[in-house]
């Protein structure tokens, strides 16, 4: 386990996350969502990331399990918007 704090402040230990788990996290939006899409998903997920910093595990590995659990949420969400869109635009039966 490899503690992600360079002892720099938030951006330092943010930056070490991003370039820690970036790569990681967007092969695993690419295989879940549409390649347009994956790209939004890794970024709305560092987006809850910074927003919500001080919940963000130091620990990489356990950082790395957070950072992705907030990724399928945003896949789910963004895919129960799309059916919500889709609903509304289908004939009523």
């Amino acid at each position: 386990m490899t503690d992600l704090n360079p002892g720099e402040g938030r951006e330092a230990r943010f930056a070490a996350v991003y370039d820690a788990l970036y790569a990681d996290l967007l092969r695993f939006a690419y295989r879940r969502c549409e390649p347009g899409a994956a790209e939004d998903v890794v970024g709305e997920a560092f987006l809850v990331a910074w927003r919500r910093f001080e919940n963000l595990p130091r620990d990489e590995e356990a950082a790395r399990a957070w950072l992705f659990g907030v990724a399928r949420n945003v896949i789910l969400n963004n895919r129960r918007g799309a059916e919500r869109r889709e609903a509304l635009w289908s004939p009523a039966r």
